[in-house]
This record gives C-alpha cells, sequence and structure tokens, in this order.
C-alpha cells in the first residue's frame, strides 16, 4: 500500500461506529478533492473534503468545567481506568470514593478493587481521613 492517510472513524455513545473512512493527500488538480476509502477495502475515491478537525487539546476541553468553589464539592470519584488501544476499549480499574462529611474528607475504595486495610493510617490502602483548611480552603493530612 502506498502513503498513508488519516483513519475518522465517528461511533455514537453505544459506541456503535457511524462513518469510518481513512482520508489521505489532496487529489492533484481538482482544488478541495482527496483520496478517500473505507478501512478494509481497496476501492480510493476522490471525494470533495471541506474537513478541519482539531487535535489540540484545548480545543476539545470547556476550560471552565473546574471553576468550582472548593466548599461547593462534597463528593470527588477517581476512577483510574485505562484504554486498550488495539481494541479501543475502556477497561474498568481501581475507584476510589472521597466524600466530605461533617469538616473531614474519607476516602473509600469501590467493590472491585482490593479490601482497604482497617488500620486507618496504614498508607493509600487504608481509609484516609483528612481535615480542610480553614486558611486555604485545601485539606491538611490526619484525622
Amino acid at each position: 500500500m502506498q502513503g498513508r492517510g488519516s483513519r475518522i472513524t465517528m461511533k455514537d455513545k453505544d459506541g456503535v461506529t457511524l462513518a469510518d473512512f481513512i482520508i489521505g493527500k489532496q487529489v492533484p488538480e481538482r482544488q478541495g478533492f482527496r483520496f478517500v476509502r473505507v478501512p478494509g477495502e481497496n476501492r480510493v475515491y476522490a471525494s470533495r473534503v471541506d474537513l478541519d478537525i482539531s487535535t489540540k487539546f484545548q480545543d476539545w476541553i470547556e476550560a471552565k468545567l473546574l471553576e468550582v468553589e472548593a466548599s461547593k464539592i462534597e463528593r470527588v470519584v477517581l476512577d483510574n481506568y485505562s484504554v486498550n488501544e488495539r481494541t479501543f476499549s475502556v477497561q474498568p480499574g481501581e475507584k476510589i470514593e472521597l466524600a466530605f462529611r461533617d469538616e473531614v474528607w474519607t476516602s473509600s475504595r469501590s467493590a472491585r478493587s482490593t479490601p482497604p486495610r482497617r488500620d486507618p493510617g496504614q498508607g493509600a490502602s487504608g481509609p484516609q481521613h483528612c481535615r480542610r483548611s480553614a486558611q486555604t480552603g485545601g485539606t491538611l493530612g490526619g484525622s
């Protein structure tokens, strides 16, 4: 196979493929046309393509999404999933839930993970407690 293109795959919320194409080089002497083919097929088409998709992180992320007052946060879930790049599937990982009650942050792990030790203060594998700092709005270690 000669040359390389950019594969564009669009899926719906359930992961069903809606469109899957490989967009190649511009067709010589045909402004606005590019070589296009369907993955797994040999036939190549010359198609009018007006495509401007950014791969810049800042173009896809809502910049003000995390602008929230610390005092408004009551619960945080850390989901340590991974993505299998070969199958493009999400592999479940350990989940840790942080909850703020009675001026104390408490962490617990999900049922999918290793059960926590019963003795608080035993590092990251046991329940952890933090108090919110009145001066900074941050957290202070300790129980």
